[in-house]
């Protein structure tokens, strides 16, 4: 599938590491103007603040911030790299569940249907963030909404706001709550010629 190209909107791509494995958590920006290089920058800079403050807090410390990959949604667009400069660890020192294992912050638009709505698998699930029946406990669900609700108040930078983006369009739907199931979900590779 191509998507079509947009000046308005940004990519930014946060990478991870756990022992030789990788893993990704990607993000989308609108501005409703086309994005500049300083739009890059701050956005990288602010999702890695993101990262140090809250989303490392409910990382296991097995887990690592590579980078941040930040682009235009154009072929010929600005891009941008930083390198993790912070705290590039995640903080919670317990045993790790397997790497597919985690916890899911669905995006809500507002709007109805799975095409309106974005997942982010969040990077490893720590052992007691589980009660004894699987699913996740209280103390990790609230946890984990501190930072979804960081991420849609601070992490874009003035005049860009944090969107669902639809690759046949290229178009975006502003984000504006979350949602967090209490079932411990699983990460999986997309099938071929699936998402972007």
């Amino acid at each position: 599938m191509v998507c079509a190209d947009n000046p308005n909107i940004a990519q930014a791509t946060m990478n991870f590491r756990r022992d030789t494995r990788k893993s990704q958590n990607v993000f989308w920006f609108d501005k409703g103007s086309p994005i500049t290089l300083g739009d890059l920058i701050a956005i990288a800079g602010n999702l890695e603040n993101w990262w140090d403050t809250h989303y490392r807090t409910i990382t296991p410390s097995s887990v690592g911030l590579d980078n941040i990959e930040v682009k235009q949604w154009t072929d010929t667009g600005f891009d941008y790299v930083k390198s993790c400069e912070g705290t590039c660890a995640g903080s919670v020192g317990d045993a790790t569940e397997p790497a597919n294992v985690t916890s899911v912050i669905s995006w809500t638009t507002g709007l109805r249907g799975r095409g309106n709505r974005g997942r982010t698998y969040v990077q490893a699930l720590y052992e007691s963030a589980t009660d004894a029946f699987d699913t996740l406990n209280t103390p990790y669900l609230i946890a984990a909404a501190v930072v979804a609700n960081a991420f849609i108040v601070g992490t874009p930078p003035a005049g860009l706001e944090p969107v669902v983006f639809h690759c046949e369009l290229g178009t975006g739907t502003p984000i504006t709550s979350f949602r967090i199931d209490q079932l411990v979900d699983s990460q999986r590779r997309r099938l071929p010629g699936r998402g972007t």
